[in-house]
């Protein structure tokens, strides 16, 4: 009798447990940049679960390459981070969207990665946390004027001889390769393989396979 009403009260208590969720976007507009330009992060926070947040810290990591321009909830730079103490109480089932103005290092290049964490406090238990990452590419008039790049291999398949008494079989494959381009032209390849004789002596009887792929990716 004692262990039933223990249990009882395990699934009441059960049943009666709140959960706390907070979900976290984020995007950023336009998503490939030059050197000083300004994009913008969307930060935005959803309050999923099954009791209101109250404080809501925002705290987003900038990498170095970015720099904080302005927002629209009144964060608080420090060092490379943005900090909201309390950017909103959220309510169960709502949203907030933070924009977060940056600017594009004079001699940024590359991918660089935003990322964002986010905790929320409920009315009783333990705080919850949420984190995303967003990237920009970095493309700067070196990327744009790069030479192309060309990348050529061969699988020589499978070279075999065969032979009932003596055989050899012999393989030659030479491949040329030009790469031609230039800033201001259009950019082309040409590439050419010579295949030499392949060929099977044998006293007997035998046989020479030879198996020959090209893969050439140009870009």
């Amino acid at each position: 009798m004692v262990m039933s009403s223990l249990a009882a009260v395990a699934v009441l208590l059960s049943s009666l447990a709140i959960v706390a969720v907070a979900t976290t976007d984020m995007s950023v507009d336009p998503p490939v940049v030059k050197p000083l330009d300004k994009p913008t992060f969307h930060i935005k926070i959803t309050n999923t679960g099954e009791t209101p947040l109250d404080p809501v810290k925002v705290v987003d990591t900038l990498p170095e390459g970015l720099s904080y321009v302005s927002d629209n909830k009144g964060g608080r730079p420090e060092g490379d981070e943005v900090v909201w103490d309390n950017v909103s109480a959220l309510d169960i089932g709502k949203s907030i969207e933070i924009d977060v103005l940056t600017q594009v290092g004079e001699f940024a290049s590359g991918e660089l990665n935003n990322l964002v964490n986010v905790t929320g406090v409920p009315p009783t238990g333990y705080a919850i946390s949420d984190r995303d990452n967003q990237s920009i590419m970095v493309v700067t008039s070196k990327d744009r004027h790069a030479r192309p790049k060309n990348i050529d291999y061969i699988d020589m398949g499978d070279q075999s001889a065969r032979s009932v008494g003596h055989a050899t079989a012999a393989n030659n494959i030479l491949v040329k390769e030009n790469q031609d381009c230039g800033q201001c032209c259009p950019k082309s390849n040409s590439d050419s393989v010579i295949a030499h004789r392949q060929t099977a002596n044998a006293w007997g009887s035998g046989a020479a396979v030879n198996n020959l792929k090209i893969f050439s990716s140009q870009h």
